[in-house]
């Protein structure tokens, strides 16, 4: 589940927050900002318009709800036999008769070794059914029910059924606004903006799942906000294109009053002929080959080497000189001699995937 959303004040909106907010981030829209003041401020959102079939909607939500309904039954069958186990070890614990008291005068060391491990061993497992496996049908079924405004996946597709069209937000998970916004490279020069919002948002991914499969490590899924779009939607408080395609953040510290919500209409940039590069490709065909090369790492287990390509770059186009061609060629050396450090050929996997990545091909 999301974190709960702290109830702030509107943001300010002054025309000076308004002009450094960093780029491609602009001032969000303003019908939005009884929605927004409502949001935690140190996380990333993004919203669009999910318009996959309602009915492959119910059949992909079936799914989790089998699952988590037989996790749940096998959890509560623990517990319904444990009780009796653990209540006999604890009357024979404090000395009175039960069948699993142990009398330490009569028993052997081996014996009383057995015992040990055998109820050792019975407690890491219910610890680890409990904490870790039930944790999934809890938060499925039961998690945010006492809160005001929290909700659960039930609870969402409970209340607002399922829509050929309805909207999806997603929510950071253990990074957010400190990292796009905090560092030296804020907005769309942080190596953030590239590595997890651009890949978020990339047509192919966003045409190819339904917004319940959107959750993952980098990102979750905030049901409660979904439930409040949709209800400023029916009610005509906002309309679908005021949503859809939007990455938002704080821009400003989060215990102050004097910053205002931004967003990056990634959907208007990526469908824009502007976006187009020196070399004519689109920023959403670029992150879309970047996408292709990220996969292809992480699938060799070099993950690690993509983010450390993405940052090299970024610290070599930053340099006062500029990121001219004479330093894209340099540049092409050291990345080509980071994958050789790792057993691997820069130019070749280029070549399988069929990419030519801005600023890193050969060309330059």
């Amino acid at each position: 589940m999301a974190p709960k959303a702290s109830k702030r004040a509107p943001p300010s909106t002054s025309a000076s927050t308004k002009s450094s907010a960093p780029p491609p981030f602009t001032s969000a829209p303003s019908s939005l900002a009884p929605f927004l003041s409502g949001l935690n401020r140190n996380h990333i959102y993004i919203t669009h318009i999910d318009t996959f079939p309602a009915a492959y909607k119910r059949r992909i939500f079936y799914i989790p709800v089998i699952l988590n309904a037989v996790f749940a039954l096998l959890v509560l069958l623990r517990i319904y036999f444990a009780i009796p186990k653990y209540a006999s070890i604890l009357l024979g614990t404090f000395g009175y008769e039960s069948q699993d008291a142990v009398d330490i005068e009569k028993s052997s060391w081996g014996t009383l070794a057995w015992i040990v491990i055998g109820r050792v061993a019975m407690f890491m497992f219910d610890f680890v059914l409990i904490r870790f496996v039930g944790s999934w049908p809890w938060s499925f079924f039961i998690d945010g029910l006492l809160g005001e405004d929290e909700e659960n996946p039930c609870t969402w597709r409970w209340k607002l059924g399922f829509r050929d069209r309805e909207p999806v937000m997603r929510i950071s998970r253990s990074w957010g606004k400190e990292e796009l916004f905090g560092g030296v490279k804020k907005g769309g020069e942080s190596p953030f903006f590239r590595t997890k919002i651009m890949p978020a948002v990339h047509e192919e991914w966003v045409k190819s799942k339904t917004g319940y499969l959107m959750m993952g490590k980098e990102w979750d899924l905030e049901f409660g906000g979904m439930v409040q779009l949709q209800k400023m939607i029916d009610a005509k408080d906002i309309g679908e294109a005021d949503i859809d395609g939007l990455a938002l953040g704080w821009w400003g510290q989060e215990d102050k009053s004097d910053g205002q919500w931004v967003a990056w209409k990634f959907r208007e940039a990526m469908e824009s002929d502007e976006e187009r590069d020196e070399y004519g490709m689109t920023e959403e065909e670029g992150q879309r080959q970047m996408s292709r090369l990220r996969d292809r790492l992480a699938a060799m287990g070099k993950e690690g080497l993509f983010f450390r390509m993405i940052e090299l770059v970024q610290y070599e186009g930053s340099t006062p000189e500029g990121f001219s061609p004479e330093r894209q060629a340099q540049t092409l050396e050291k990345i080509k001699q980071l994958f050789a450090d790792q057993g691997l050929d820069f130019e070749n996997i280029l070549n399988e995937l069929g990419v030519d990545l801005p600023g890193m091909s050969a060309r330059h």
